[in-house]
């Protein structure tokens, strides 16, 4: 029989593949066809064919090599963990396979660390052990003996391998791996498959395991590879015995020896871990989380199998926070086998079961499936201690939905309690159908010091841009995805991009995607499936909820056209209420079903964390950057216009009209409006967008954001004019608000223009209304204000009149028009006539509105000031404490502080100082806060101007003070003034207040003086006398003030205090001519400013200190002083941002630079600056920037006297040439900006 008829010493052809006792795995194609070619048989290409178990997908080929038959497997792929996948399969499909060779191509180090040898390119490397250097592990040497003298020599050394998932690139990484585990060789699959076999892995290096990695060798290696473990096989002994599948025979663990050294290893048996991400070496923050899961592990109860979920929107850190437990698990429990299951669909979790089935070498009989093996492998006990880690649970149908054979897939998931279950989610009841509820765990957004900790481990910051790293996350709405995103962009691209540009850019809108989608940025801890951008991450769970869920998907279309804080219910109902409405009678459920309905379409986004409901049940918030994710999407599907327009429709039917008693409700949906009326809209919606416009404009006005309303009703009257014409109604009366706003701002003359112009349309049209009148009476107000006294009574009392005719008495026109007759009153000082009006208007305003209205809160303010004008203090006081006891307005409305400044000034007057004083503490608090200015702002601030009306009385109790016994209330109240009106700019009113208050501690004797408090009003005095170019009284005030603080211990000595009242006395001194006197006080300013703490120093002003310190020593010839100056000035100078005033100051530092380097004569160093300064200031020329600040011609003349002084006649004549060039480019500039101005 052919059978019998072989070659003695070779093997016979093998009848199945039980025959099969030795195996070859190669990763690459090219090492499995040179291990072809060695092969003495080759039954493969023969027509023999032996198929393989289910579910192996390696590739074979069959053959012999001396006395045995030799399966070759190729891998899908490259890796250990798909090496140990594969040897798996090899077992599965050839179970009596006795050892494994993994034979290939390897990096080598380039010296051995014994013997010294150097080793070359085609060298081949025989292991005597494996370190799995990714994990730490290490494998042992062990067993098999070889006869070594029949080996070919074709230079082979003998020692450790290194077996990592990755390929090692780094000559540095590479020798420090090879000194600390005494490594020779670095490859990529002998480790996953030392875990399943006795193994010898024989490779020859194709390169040196560094960056500069080729394919020139790799033939050549792979050729000394094969022959060589052919070597090996020729001479490896067996043991003899028959096998069947009758008859299996347990097979002794094979020995094999070369030179003594032991070549094959096998591990004992432990646990399996298929965690398919390397760790996070810079996890942070989620400590808590991560241990509660260990714990609940740790303290498992014996019966009981733990169940926990994570839960949380995409991007959030759930998959991470895995990632991070399973590695500590495996540090706690090292018992533990671990397998991480993605289980988006049903398709993929049976795909991992078959990888987790081969991955741990599980047999599957014919009339069984994947799923009910592994099944009962994880249910036996004996096969240890594990965790499940289901990744990415977001359906809640792949569990629980009903397969073929009847069952689930939750059925699958034992309920041993030797395991353990870990579920992540962004859908909470696909998290439900297989944990507990108690058990869920709900991941948010980080803290802000964790997410600060993250975006550390990306990019370097420290205190000096700390606030900006706040901002950014802060921004980022605290989800580690984005944070992670923006780090690394930030990183990749520096220095081009740092943290504070970055922040810049995604401030504004149009940015956000681009930076936060930005490519190249992939996360090799994320499944490659869901590996998408910061934003696309969500469109994942929202296309699911589209399809599953379609009015739950309009809902949150919907609602992301809205601010992302405080939608309210009313916002949605109000559309859904309309769909409602159009439905048939048979179509139509009861208000409970569609309330139900509601709720259910709520709690679908909600579950998918794309919602939260705030604290009051009725509310609802959207992360910042998932909304930005849904405006994207809808973007892209065409669909944003539609939501934009739905939005807009129903918030401008729902924003009140802006009057007193519907302010609750426009504060809530004010920044609803603010976001909607930034779409662009087409122009069939314009009404749509005039109407919230001009609701939003009035509120705002009576509100006291004046600037805010300005901003609104001008676009809105623009926008009016443009779509519906100066003559419509609409038009008419948004121009009459956008003019009250004008008056309440003090910028008359606009204002009378305005209601002039529209006063004369409504003629033209022969209109006569509420609002015609309305427009009337506000002309005459404004003409009041502008001192039209004659004219504003003869308008206003006509309008009186026609008001009562045609709207009546009780009309809020005609007592608005009673109000503004009791200013005209009060205007001529007849005090007693306006009292009557003011007690007229309110008895109607009583009437229609109730007490507490603010009309009436106005009108009694008004009220208030006549019977102060009248010296009826007791009157007034007593009106003005009813009010501030009524509690009406917020306390910092502009009405409230017009009656606080009242009562200020009637607690004046009764010499009551210490309470007008906490009354004007409280003003200038708030005039500091806000930062208004008041000299352009009535309204707003006329409790300044009310207390103004004391000032000849306050400077004459001033005088009587010096004379008599100091008054402290009255010395507190001077310096209260000052300082009102110091901080609004007002220089020459605030100067008599700091005098006398400045007189007044000068009079005090010295034991009852404190110094401390005189200092900051002397400083402020001396700025002062500054701005009113009193240098001598400004020199003299910052001298005093000096004196104080040297004389005196503590903070108030040193530190940022006295350097303010130093560079001020150098200023003044350098302005008046004095550099020898400015110097040191210059020079010590810039020490106070260096010897403090990065967090306290100020480099915009310590500039100007040095730029005048730079002129000073220039004056005293310390060129060499001045050079050192102006290179510190320059550096800080570029390193702000100042718009245009940054690249002036540049030039004049820049000039003052080169000219002390052609002062000290250092010729070949300024031709070299000064070209420099050259070439910049011509771009900043070519910029637009004003010629004479950018001072070229000095640098041009420096540079060209700078060339003959160095002999460059030459250079110095193309000079002259170019300097034409900049002439004429001079003169161009100077005509754009000519242009420009007029």
């Amino acid at each position: 029989m052919e059978w019998d008829n072989h070659r003695p010493g070779s093997p016979h052809r093998p009848r199945n593949r039980h025959d099969f006792r030795v195996a070859v795995i190669c990763a690459l194609t090219l090492e499995g066809g040179m291990v072809e070619l060695v092969l003495d048989k080759n039954w493969t290409a023969e027509g023999i064919i032996f198929g393989k178990a289910q579910g192996d997908q390696n590739t074979y080929t069959a053959g012999a090599i001396g006395r045995y038959n030799v399966i070759i497997a190729y891998m899908p792929g490259t890796g250990g963990n798909r090496a140990a996948a594969a040897a798996s399969a090899v077992r599965s499909s050839f179970p009596k396979i006795e050892i494994a060779l993994v034979v290939g191509i390897c990096g080598i180090v380039p010296v051995h660390l014994d013997t010294r040898d150097e080793i070359i390119l085609g060298d081949t490397v025989v292991s005597t052990g494996v370190v799995q250097y990714d994990y730490g592990k290490r494998y042992p040497r062990k067993r098999f003996q070889v006869d070594t003298k029949s080996v070919p020599l074709p230079q082979i050394y003998f020692g450790c391998y290194g077996s990592a998932n990755t390929v090692l690139q780094s000559g540095l990484d590479r020798d420090e791996l090879a000194k600390e585990h005494h490594l020779i060789a670095f490859e990529m699959e002998g480790a996953g498959v030392w875990d399943i076999f006795p193994t010898i892995i024989v490779k020859s290096a194709c390169d040196y395991a560094d960056s500069h990695k080729h394919k020139n060798w790799q033939g050549y290696a792979a050729a000394t590879a094969a022959t060589v473990m052919k070597a090996l096989l020729e001479t490896l002994e067996l043991p003899d015995h028959e096998t069947s599948e009758d008859n299996p025979v347990l097979v002794p663990s094979p020995q094999l020896t070369l030179e003594g050294r032991d070549l094959v290893g096998r591990s004992d048996k432990k646990p399996i871990r298929m965690i398919p991400f390397t760790r996070d070496k810079d996890f942070t923050g989620r400590k808590e989380i991560v241990q509660k899961l260990l714990d609940g592990i740790e303290n498992q109860v014996p019966t009981y199998q733990l169940r926990a979920g994570l839960v949380g929107m995409g991007g959030v850190g759930k998959s991470q926070i895995a990632i991070e437990f399973a590695y500590r698990l495996r540090e706690v429990k090292p018992r533990h086998s671990i397998f991480w299951i993605h289980a988006s669909t049903g398709a993929r979790f049976v795909q991992e079961y078959q990888e987790l089935a081969i991955l741990v070498n599980i047999s599957i009989p014919e009339q069984s499936t994947i799923l009910d093996t592994v099944f009962r492998w994880l249910s036996d006990e004996d096969n240890g201690p594990w965790c499940l880690i289901l990744d990415n649970v977001d359906d809640d149908t792949v569990f629980i939905q009903k397969r073929d054979d009847g069952k689930v897939l939750r059925d699958y998931l034992p309920t041993a309690s030797h395991g353990s279950v870990i579920v992540t989610s962004r859908y909470k009841p696909a998290a439900r159908n297989l944990v507990e509820n108690n058990l869920i765990h709900e991941i948010e957004p980080m803290s802000t010091e964790e997410s600060l900790a993250l975006l550390g481990t990306r990019l370097s910051f420290d205190h000096s841009n700390g606030a900006a790293a706040s901002e950014l996350v802060e921004t980022l709405g605290y989800l580690p995805l984005a944070i992670v995103h923006a780090g690394s962009y930030i990183q990749m691209r520096q220095p081009s991009i740092t943290l504070s540009r970055y922040l810049r850019l995604l401030r504004k809108e149009h940015n956000q995607v681009r930076l936060l989608d930005a490519s190249g940025l992939v996360d090799t801890r994320r499944d490659s499936s869901s590996n998408r951008t910061v934003t696309t991450t969500w469109h994942i769970s929202f296309e699911f909820i589209k399809k599953a869920y379609p009015q739950a998907a309009e809902l949150f279309s919907l609602l992301s056209m809205f601010d992302n804080q405080d939608i309210s219910q009313e916002l949605i109902r109000r559309e859904d209420s309309r769909e409602k409405s159009n439905r048939s009678d048979s179509e139509q459920s009861t208000d409970d079903d569609f309330d139900l309905e509601f709720e259910d379409n709520v709690a679908v986004l909600v579950n998918y964390s794309l919602l939260s409901v705030k604290s009051d049940g009725t509310s609802y918030k959207i992360h910042r950057i998932v909304q930005l994710s849904m405006v994207q999407w809808l973007k892209d599907h065409e669909q944003l216009s539609g939501y934009q327009s739905v939005s807009l429709r129903i918030l401008a039917g729902l924003f009140p009209s802006g009057v007193y008693t519907t302010w609750a409700a426009c504060q809530r949906l004010l920044p609803h409006a603010r976001k909607i009326l930034t779409y662009e809209f087409d122009e069939w919606l314009s009404e749509e967008k005039l109407m919230l416009m001009s609701k939003v404009g009035v509120y705002l006005d009576e509100a006291g954001a004046f600037y805010e309303a300005e901003k609104v009703l001008k676009t809105a009257s623009g926008l009016a004019k443009a779509r519906l014409g100066a003559d419509h109604l609409t038009t008419l009366r948004i121009t009459t608000n956008y003019a009250v706003v004008l008056h309440n701002m003090s910028r008359g003359t606009e204002a009378e223009g305005l209601m002039r112009a529209t006063a004369a349309k409504y003629l033209d049209l022969q209109i006569e209304n509420n609002e015609s009148l309305r427009t009337q009476y506000l002309l005459g107000c404004v003409l009041l204000r502008q001192g039209k006294v004659e004219e504003a009574t003869t308008l206003v009392q006509q309008c009186f009149q026609r008001s009562i005719e045609v709207l009546g008495s009780e009309h809020h026109t005609t007592v608005d028009l009673m109000v503004c007759l009791g200013c005209i009153a009060e205007e001529r000082g007849e005090y007693e006539e306006a009292e009557s009006f003011y007690r007229r208007a309110i008895s109607h305003e009583l009437a229609a509105s109730g007490p507490l209205h603010v009309r009436i809160f106005g009108d009694r303010t008004a009220i208030g000031r006549v019977l102060m004008l009248q010296e009826k203090l007791e009157d007034a006081e007593m009106l003005l404490k009813d009010l501030l006891a009524a509690d009406i307005l917020d306390e910092n409305h502009y009405q409230a502080l017009a009656y606080q400044s009242v009562l200020a000034v009637v607690f004046m007057k009764q010499r009551r100082f210490e309470e007008a004083q906490v009354l004007l503490q409280k003003l200038l608090t708030e005039q500091r806060k806000t930062g208004i200015d008041v000299t352009g702002h009535r309204k707003t601030t006329s409790w300044l101007c009310n207390a103004l009306e004391a000032q000849d009385k306050l400077l004459s109790l001033a005088e009587d003070a010096k004379k008599n016994d100091e008054d402290p209330d009255l010395y507190r109240m001077l310096g209260y003034l000052g300082d009102c009106l110091f901080m609004q700019g007002r220089h020459l009113d605030a100067e008599p207040y700091l005098r006398g208050k400045v007189a007044i501690h000068e009079n005090k004797q010295d034991s009852a003086r404190n110094d401390a408090d005189i200092i900051p009003t002397l400083q402020m005095l001396g700025c002062a006398y500054y701005q009113q170019r009193n240098l001598s009284e400004a020199v003299s005030m910052f001298q005093k003030s000096l004196a104080i603080q040297e004389n005196m211990e503590g903070d108030v000595h040193c530190g940022m205090n006295i350097f303010d009242n130093i560079s001020n006395l150098g200023r003044c001194l350098f302005e008046q001519g004095n550099c020898t006197e400015a110097e040191p006080h210059l020079r010590k300013a810039v020490a106070i400013h260096d010897s403090q703490p990065d967090d306290s120093r100020r480099d915009g002003d310590i500039l100007s200190v040095l730029m005048m310190l730079e002129h000073a020593v220039s004056h005293i010839g310390q060129y060499s002083e001045m050079e050192k100056i102006c290179s510190r000035a320059l550096e800080i100078q570029k390193s702000l941002d100042h718009g245009n005033s940054r690249a002036m100051n540049i030039a004049r530092i820049q000039h003052d630079l080169d000219s002390s380097l052609f002062a000290q004569c250092r010729y070949a160093e300024a031709e070299k600056v000064l070209s420099t300064a050259l070439q910049w200031k011509e771009g900043v020329l070519n910029a637009g920037h004003d010629p004479d600040l950018v001072n070229i011609q000095t640098t041009a003349f420096y540079l060209y006297k700078t060339l003959v002084k160095l002999h460059k006649e030459l250079e110095a004549l193309d000079l002259r040439k170019r300097y034409k060039r900049i002439r004429f480019e001079m003169t161009r500039v100077k005509v754009q900006m000519a242009l420009r101005n007029r």
